[in-house]
């Protein structure tokens, strides 16, 4: 019986470090290694097309793309709700995915504006989001979450100046990553990385 007893023990004590330092690379791999933890969002409510307000707790649970457009834009922000279109067919089945575009010119885009332009691109209202608010809490957001930066233009440019970025947040609302939408490598390796961030996170 003794000798059983040391048996098990001997066996067990050899196995658990095993198991521990497997469990401690796939935690580590999720934080570090394959998507590293760039910023964590600030708490925001701002309103959605649909009249309602969403807070990023709304978002909860679910890995999303965060996107910056304004409808007046006729240079770079129709080409990223075309990207962002493209991630909603091909993430079409992923019930854990949402996607956000956040108004960069709420003085102007209103939710009825917004409401608009969603059609456009045929956004799925119950997965793709189109959020405007005051100014200071939209800068707010892009400025201490996102950490990119939004400038008024001039005659020469567009009514605003803003990141062609789209990034990607995970289920704790922490940045994962930025991919230009100006790139088609880099929209490959979102939908490669969104993928992968969904099977690490359920």
């Amino acid at each position: 019986m003794k000798h059983r007893w040391f048996i098990a023990v001997s066996v067990g004590l050899f196995v658990m470090p095993i198991v521990a330092i497997g469990l401690l690379g796939s935690w580590n791999s999720f934080q570090i290694h394959d998507l590293p933890v760039i910023s964590q969002i600030p708490d925001f409510q701002l309103q959605e097309r649909s009249g309602r307000s969403l807070a990023l707790r709304d978002l909860a649970g679910k890995v999303w793309i965060g996107s910056f457009i304004f409808t007046r834009c006729s240079g770079q922000c129709p080409l990223i709700a075309q990207r962002v279109k493209r991630l909603e067919h091909d993430l079409r089945h992923r019930t854990e995915v949402r996607f956000l575009s956040f108004s960069v010119d709420p003085e102007n885009d209103t939710e009825a504006v917004l409401f608009e332009y969603a059609k456009k691109f045929d956004a799925n209202p119950l997965k793709w989001f189109f959020v405007t608010g005051e100014k200071r809490a939209i800068y707010q957001v892009v400025h201490d979450g996102f950490k990119t930066v939004i400038e008024d233009g001039n005659a020469d440019t567009e009514a605003v100046l803003h990141t062609s970025k789209l990034a990607l947040v995970d289920p704790w609302g922490r940045v994962r990553g930025y991919y230009d939408a100006n790139e088609d490598a880099d929209m490959k390796k979102l939908l490669k990385d969104t993928r992968r961030l969904i099977k690490q996170a359920f």
